[in-house]
């Protein structure tokens, strides 16, 4: 339960796009489309700024990566079989980039931990 929780807004996003994806109608597709393009500009600019990784690396949520990877991997298949390719393309760019960052987040908690038990030897 504490996995849906923590990633509520995920799953959000990706029963919205399976809406989209079977429903179709114009205005989903804008809105949508919208927040596809204002995701990738924070996935862009959260990926870039060195002071968000480090206030991540202190807030990981107990939610497994591969929950994630289902996740994106779903909104991209989706898309995939609603022949939304654009939108897929960029989900897919999403998904990458989300990667990175938890790859950079990772490197971040570790590079924290060993400097405290640095600390902690006499």
């Amino acid at each position: 339960m504490k996995i849906v929780r923590h990633a509520a807004i995920d799953i959000v996003m990706t029963l919205f796009i399976l809406l989209v994806v079977l429903d179709q109608h114009r205005a989903l597709l804008i809105a949508l489309a919208v927040l596809t393009g204002l995701l990738l500009l924070i996935r862009l600019s959260v990926l870039g700024n060195t002071e968000m990784i480090k206030k991540l690396a202190k807030s990981q949520k107990n939610v497994p990566d591969w929950f994630y990877h289902l996740l994106n991997g779903l909104n991209v298949a989706f898309l995939l079989a609603g022949h939304m390719w654009l939108l897929a393309v960029a989900w897919a760019a999403i998904w990458l980039l989300s990667w990175m960052t938890l790859d950079r987040v990772r490197q971040q908690a570790k590079s924290k931990q060993k400097s405290k038990s640095r600390r902690k030897k006499p």
